[in-house]
């Protein structure tokens, strides 16, 4: 991982505007993101509601919010009561940074 100090915290309101920026990226420059059209922080809102609690966290470099993720359950069922999803989305000059594996880990 290139050296910058990156601090991986819990999502906060003020860095919706940010996550949905992110987001909205990979929707207008690739498949990567299912929607086809642009998210707002209404939407990042109702994400933070159906994380799982603890789990919607964001990637801060000290100047801005650079990536997130989040883990959602996977399918609401008993058999699979331990079994999550988990999204991540980066911003694109900060990916093969190793970010994926920090929110991994």
């Amino acid at each position: 991982m290139k050296e910058v100090n990156i601090k991986i915290r819990p999502i906060e309101k003020n860095d919706y505007s940010d996550i949905a920026g992110i987001y909205n990226y990979y929707v207008e420059n690739s498949n990567a993101a299912f929607l086809e059209t642009n998210i707002d922080v209404e939407f990042v809102e109702s994400l933070h509601k159906v994380a799982l609690k603890g789990s919607f966290l964001i990637a801060d470099n000290g100047e801005k919010v650079i990536g997130f993720c989040l883990l959602k359950n996977f399918l609401p069922m008993e058999n699979f009561k331990r079994t999550a999803t988990i999204t991540y989305f980066i911003s694109p000059e900060y990916t093969r940074w190793g970010l994926g594996n920090l929110f991994l880990n």
